[in-house]
């Protein structure tokens, strides 16, 4: 293994940046925070939740200080709100990102709409942000692609309030899925989108995990082992998921608490960290199947003897290689607070703990996220955390801040997407850097880690290369766009352009499918597909209408004898006989045939006339006549009965005396019902049996 140099490394400027909070909660849970640039200055803001405390909004100053501005930002209401994680996006797309923070049991959750002037308006009740529930985490994703920030958000338990805690757990609580309508007005979706999941859940991303352009959903739940472990809810394209967390090898039942995503291993996949209180999960994608292997002990990352909240990917050092930061806090606070590890990457797909060198402070910590706030080309990050002593606060271990002084300077590149038919924050796309023959990918985070939200301006390390190769930006609404010779050590911003945008209306007949987007549809809806080159590039996005038409159909009651053939079918029970026959639309019509069966009773025929034969032309009978042609022997004055498979005398027919040597008979049958009938034709005291079949 080669060895690692190491520089130095990250300051605590908590106090020196004007920062000072603790999250109060007597559950220890503790809270979220988010970066993000609420009055689009070009330095990122940091919100931090507070519990039973009160949030604050720190307006970044741009020289390494920050000032609460809650108040002045109209946030004042939210001091009496029981607040926990929170994430922020532009819900509407007006260019200012909004504010979206979950609460505890007694309160609805928090859509707060930036004014576009420094100021926010609570519209959570207006927008229909009205369900109570213990929430926890946040993430925002257009799941639907219809270029507006759905949101998702993980609710945790319903609890009796005795202890030990997780003894009186009364029941779970379903999660919302909250589908952005427009015109700032949501509705919960989760139902029939089938992903109100079952578990404890504590954190969630919104990341496309099968690599097919829209947005997959994966839950850490917490008591896995109790109730429901973790979920991977599959986007089916149809407004639908699937939960595949099986399949995919990702159903542990953990106590799960944050979720981390990058490409840890560059071979242009994402892979998942997961954390727990023991033993952490590092799920690693195995080629193109849905399939995960768990990593988290061969690379070295499984920390089996802390309690891990928030973590996230970050290349600290701009090396290239993808790092970890995982944040650790004692589950009951204690004198001695657990410490944040900072794992680097070695390039060879481990991990090694380098925190004491690059002076990770500790900390009775929570959520994480992570910004380059002060804008010098590498990554700083912000940890929230509970008191260690409930009774006497000590703001002076309140919320880590913490600056990257790294001086082993290396060049590093910061992608900020402008969505024009995507969302205005490109949440949800992917970016890919070429460089030195190595592929990086970043997607632009909705929210992920433990109740908190990184920056959405994605960040590449570059080592020392000056010029990237190529850049490709993988856009939600479809779109691919290309740069090359992209100069490094600079905010790139790219607005997007126009898709490749097409519409397909095909029909299929109910009960057939149609391959759409890699699965066999049968409902009707609008479905999406993607368009990709040889290479399997992604280009564009084609929206299929599919129409299910349902074949004509006429359905007929008949009776058959049992062990009797019909249409071809021997009958050995009631059933249902369904027979496609030709149309002219684009569906066959259909005779669905139900056929009652019975037993045949009758009188023996008479012995003279048992080897004489009666014939109806045809049988089954088409048009309103049945035509029979009786033996020489009734050639007198004849009567015809018919019996329907009751029993029951439906005609009798007359025939005067025929002179010809074989008789026939024409009887009008168009005013019987479909079905089984049988004939008695007789003279005198000669009879004979026939059956009749009116189809």
């Amino acid at each position: 293994m080669q060895q690692l140099l190491v520089a130095q490394g990250f300051s605590h400027v908590s106090d020196k940046a004007g920062i000072k909070h603790i999250y109060e909660d007597i559950h220890t849970m503790g809270g979220g925070l988010a970066f993000f640039d609420y009055d689009n200055d070009g330095y990122e803001d940091l919100y931090i939740t507070g519990g039973k405390a009160e949030d604050k909004l720190y307006k970044n100053n741009g020289d390494g200080t920050f000032t609460d501005v809650l108040a002045d930002a109209g946030l004042s209401k939210v001091a009496s709100i029981f607040t926990r994680g929170v994430v922020a996006g532009d819900i509407n797309n007006d260019g200012y990102k909004d504010l979206f923070v979950t609460t505890d049991t007694d309160f609805s959750n928090l859509l707060l709409l930036n004014n576009a002037d420094g100021t926010f308006s609570d519209i959570s009740a207006s927008a229909g942000i009205t369900e109570k529930a213990w929430s926890t985490s946040a993430s925002l994703g257009d799941y639907n692609r219809d270029g507006l920030l759905d949101i998702y958000v993980c609710n945790y338990v319903d609890y009796g309030g005795k202890l030990p805690f997780d003894s009186n757990i009364e029941k779970t609580i379903p999660n919302f899925l909250y589908e952005n309508l427009g015109n700032n007005k949501f509705v919960n979706k989760a139902s029939l989108a089938k992903v109100t999941d079952q578990g404890a859940g504590l954190a969630v991303a919104f990341t496309d995990v099968d690599a097919d352009s829209d947005m997959d959903i994966l839950i850490a739940n917490d008591f896995g082992y109790l109730y429901s472990p973790n979920s991977l809810f599959i986007n089916e394209s149809d407004y639908t998921f699937t939960d595949e967390a099986k399949k995919a090898n990702m159903d542990y039942g953990i106590n799960g608490m944050g979720v981390a995503i990058g490409d840890y291993d560059k071979d242009g996949d994402f892979d998942y960290y997961i954390t727990d209180m023991r033993d952490n999960l590092l799920h690693n994608k195995v080629d193109n199947a849905l399939w995960y292997r768990e990593m988290a002990g061969k690379a070295g990352v499984q920390i089996s003897e802390l309690t891990s909240w928030g973590a996230a990917f970050l290349d600290y050092n701009n090396d290239t290689n993808l790092d970890l930061l995982v944040v650790n806090g004692n589950l009951i606070p204690a004198p001695i607070p657990e410490a944040t590890l900072l794992f680097e990457g070695n390039g060879e797909n481990q991990f090694v703990d380098i925190s004491e060198d690059q002076h990770i402070s500790k900390g009775h910590g929570r959520g994480l996220a992570l910004s380059d706030y002060d804008n010098d080309g590498d990554v700083d990050f912000a940890i929230s955390v509970i008191p260690e002593n409930p009774g006497a606060i000590d703001f002076s271990k309140g919320v880590i801040l913490q600056r990257n002084d790294h001086n082993d300077k290396q060049n590093w590149l910061k992608v900020k997407l402008n969505g024009i038919y995507s969302n205005k924050d490109g949440i949800g796309s992917k970016v890919k850097v070429y460089v030195n023959n190595e592929l990086l990918i970043r997607e632009v985070d909705g929210g992920s880690s433990y109740m908190s939200h990184n920056s959405t301006i994605t960040h590449f390390g570059l080592k020392n290369v000056q010029k990237i190769d190529s850049l490709e930006v993988y856009w939600m609404g479809g779109a691919k766009q290309v740069m090359r010779n992209v100069a490094a050590n600079q905010t790139l911003i790219i607005k997007e352009e126009k898709p490749r945008h097409t519409s397909a209306n095909y029909s299929i007949c109910e009960g057939d499918s149609l391959l759409i987007a890699g699965k066999y549809r049968k409902q009707k809806g609008m479905y999406f597909d993607s368009l990709r080159n040889g290479q399997g590039d992604l280009y564009g996005v084609v929206d299929v209408q599919l129409s299910v038409i349902k074949p004509k159909s006429d359905t007929i009651n008949v009776n058959v004898p049992l062990g009797e053939q019909f249409k071809g079918f021997t009958v050995e029970k009631d059933t249902v006989l369904v027979i496609k026959d030709a149309s002219e639309g684009p569906c066959e019509d259909l005779s669905i045939y139900r056929i009652n069966s019975y037993i045949i009773t009758h009188l023996a025929e008479d012995p003279i006339m048992a080897n004489e034969e009666i014939v109806i032309c045809p049988n089954p009978v088409t048009g309103n006549y049945a035509k029979i042609r009786y033996p020489v022997g009734f050639r007198s004055k004849i009567t015809v009965l018919l019996y329907n498979s009751n029993g029951s005398l439906v005609k009798s027919v007359y025939c005067e005396e025929q002179k010809n040597d074989s008789s026939h008979l024409s009887i009008f049958i168009g005013d019987m019902d479909h079905g089984i009938y049988f004939g008695k034709i007789q003279f005198n005291q000669k009879f004979k049996y026939f059956k009749l079949l009116v189809p």
